[in-house]
C-alpha cells in the first residue's frame, strides 16, 4: 500500500513470454475480496539471489476475473497481467502453454514462492515444488467448473497463483494455476474431497486462455524479450 506495506501476495510465473505473468486473481484483493485500496503498488519478484522486482503495468490491459466474487469456488479466479518490462535475465525462461487437455489422475508439479510450515524452517526466498496428482471433479458437485482439479498438493495461501506444471516432450508447460485449498495440514494428509482435504486449479481454457493470447500478441517488441515456440490453441 502507501505505507509500504505488503498488504497481498501470492505465487505466480511467467508465462509465453517474459513480460507476462498469470496468477489468481483475489491476490489483487484484501479482506476477503475487497478491492485493493488506491495508490497500492503491486510487483512480480523472481527468485534469483538477487532477486529482480518488476512493477505490474496494472493500465487496462490486465485481465483479473472472479467477476467480484470471493467464494472460494470461482471457476474464473485467473489473472494475466504485463509487467512494466521484461525481466531479462538468462534464467527467466517463461512456460508454455500445454496445448491439450489434463485427464484425471495425470501427475503435475505444483509450484509456490514460499511455504509456511509450522514444524519446519524453510527460506522464503525458496520456491517449494511438489508432485501431486490432478483429479477433474464432478461438475455438479462442490460449486466446481468442469475446468477445474482437485489435486492432493499440500498447499497454503502463499501458494495462490502457483503454477501447475506437467512435462510434454521433455519441456515443463503450464495447465493451471493453483486457486485454493480445503484443509491441507501441510503433513500430507491423504486427499479427501468430504473432510475438505484437496487443493483446487484452475485450468488454462476458455476466458484464461483467450486472456493469455490476447496480453502475448499485443506485447510490444523489446530488445531482449524471449517467447516460448509452443504453439497455444484455444480450447
Amino acid at each position: 500500500n502507501a505505507a509500504g506495506n505488503i498488504i497481498s501476495s501470492g505465487s505466480g510465473a511467467l508465462v509465453e513470454n517474459n513480460m507476462t505473468i498469470i496468477t489468481a486473481a483475489h491476490v489483487f484483493s484484501v479482506n476477503g475480496g475487497a478491492a485493493l485500496p488506491a495508490n497500492s503498488k503491486c510487483f512480480f519478484q523472481n527468485q534469483e539471489d538477487p532477486y529482480k522486482r518488476v512493477d505490474l503495468a496494472l493500465d487496462g490491459s490486465e485481465v483479473l476475473g472472479m467477476r467480484g466474487s470471493s467464494t472460494g469456488m470461482e471457476p474464473d479466479d485467473y489473472a494475466v497481467v504485463r509487467l512494466k518490462s521484461p525481466v531479462l535475465s538468462p534464467h527467466a525462461i517463461p512456460f508454455p502453454i500445454l496445448s491439450r487437455a489434463v485427464t484425471a489422475n495425470t501427475r503435475f508439479v505444483a509450484v509456490s514462492s514460499y511455504q509456511d510450515v509450522p514444524s519446519r524452517t524453510l527460506d522464503p526466498a525458496i520456491p517449494v515444488a511438489q508432485v501431486a496428482t490432478a483429479i477433474q471433479p464432478n461438475a455438479s458437485k462442490g460449486g466446481a467448473s468442469p475446468s477445474d482439479y482437485y489435486t492432493d498438493a499440500d498447499l497454503q495461501p502463499a501458494s495462490s497463483g502457483g503454477a501447475t506444471l506437467v512435462r510434454e516432450n521433455g519441456q515443463l508447460m503450464y495447465f493451471g494455476i493453483v486457486v485454493g485449498a480445503g484443509k491441507p495440514d501441510l503433513n500430507g494428509r491423504p486427499f479427501n474431497v468430504k473432510e475438505g482435504s484437496m487443493s483446487r486449479v484452475v485450468g488454462i481454457n476458455g476466458g484464461f486462455l483467450d486472456a493469455v493470447v490476447r496480453l502475448r500478441d499485443s506485447t510490444p517488441a523489446v530488445e531482449g524479450l524471449i517467447s516460448t515456440s509452443a504453439p497455444v490453441q484455444s480450447r
